[in-house]
């Protein structure tokens, strides 16, 4: 027989499961562990925002003959800030979009503690995103010279002054890719799975130039810093802030969680935590009669079922064992009689 490798991933009604779970947990969460992971997920972001500004800022002459590569430059690179969010730890606001609405759905936490995760990442990710603009690159002397200073500065500008209805429009699309890269990255079971599921709609969102609200709090607070014309912290608030933020939420909180959940809502619950999706996979796993070559490959969320990675015909050989004595004992009582 051969190899017989396990799925490395959730299906849609797992997916919802780990989600509902993970939204469930944070409405319980402390308040300062909170604190700290949105504070964290502006770092990240404004990490993405500064290898972006140098690459693309840097890149004067591909942005002028080739403005698509350069955004597609953009995203790849974006990419990073939302896998270091995800693998190590951090808290951005499209995140919580998408987990806390079906929590609610499912009536395990109330509106409030929606309100109380949305708003607490919010500010901290402005922290953190002013920080990252403030210490990390303007304090650092790293865009000063052009063409990156001349690059922030007409980046920034044009971020201000799109139309209202333009931003709140690519703020759906963007919340949409970033909420989805988040289910995505929760539907993966291993680090190279889930850093796969969040490139790609990142990816697709830098390419289409789209709008996401903490990427906007680093690049518009770096336009502050360098006084570039026409940035001001008014239309920063409610000429890009405000039409983005509520994009985002159409399209991370209605578009992906409340979608999903709909779709998946009815399906039978298999969590990898409870007892019963357990003793489900046990069961699959000892009627499964292999080889004594054969190897199996355990996946990470069976938690309690066959720790070791090759499984031998034992059932097999519990069963030639009843069957015998079963034999022998009608033996001997054809023997009595």
């Amino acid at each position: 027989m051969s190899n017989l490798h396990l799925k490395g991933f959730y299906t849609g009604e797992e997916t919802l499961q780990e989600i509902i779970k993970i939204g469930t947990n944070k409405a319980t969460q402390k308040f300062p562990k909170h604190m700290l992971l949105g504070f964290l997920g502006g770092i990240y972001i404004g990490f993405s925002g500064i290898q972006v500004s140098i690459t693309i800022g840097g890149s004067e002459g591909l942005r002028n003959t080739n403005p698509g590569v350069t955004n597609l430059i953009f995203g790849t690179l974006f990419s990073v800030g939302f896998i270091f969010s995800v693998v190590c730890g951090g808290e951005i606001f499209t995140d919580g979009l998408v987990y806390m609405f079906p929590s609610f759905f499912g009536k395990h936490i109330k509106l409030r503690n929606i309100m109380s995760n949305w708003i607490t990442t919010y500010l901290m990710n402005f922290l953190g995103a002013f920080i990252s603009a403030w210490l990390l690159t303007y304090e650092s002397d790293l865009l000063n010279k052009d063409p990156f200073n001349t690059w922030i500065k007409e980046f920034t500008y044009e971020k201000v002054h799109e139309g209202w209805f333009v931003l709140l429009l690519r703020g759906i699309s963007g919340g949409y890719l970033a909420g989805l890269a988040f289910y995505l990255s929760v539907s993966a079971q291993d680090v190279i799975s889930k850093i796969m599921a969040i490139f790609f709609p990142i990816l697709i969102f830098g390419a289409l130039n789209l709008e996401h609200v903490t990427a906007s709090m680093y690049f518009i607070f770096l336009g502050l810093l360098y006084k570039a014309p026409g940035v001001t912290f008014f239309n920063f608030l409610f000429h890009n802030l405000l039409p983005v933020t509520i994009g985002n939420i159409i399209g991370g909180a209605l578009m992906v969680a409340s979608v999903y959940y709909y779709l998946y809502r009815s399906s039978p619950r298999y969590n990898d935590l409870d007892d019963d999706y357990n003793e489900k996979k046990e069961e699959e796993f000892s009627n499964m009669i292999l080889d004594d070559d054969d190897e199996l490959e355990v996946p990470s969320n069976v938690t309690r079922v066959f720790r070791t990675r090759k499984v031998t015909s034992v059932v097999k050989s519990e069963t030639q064992n009843k069957n015998n004595s079963s034999t022998e004992t009608s033996q001997i009582g054809e023997s009595s009689d």
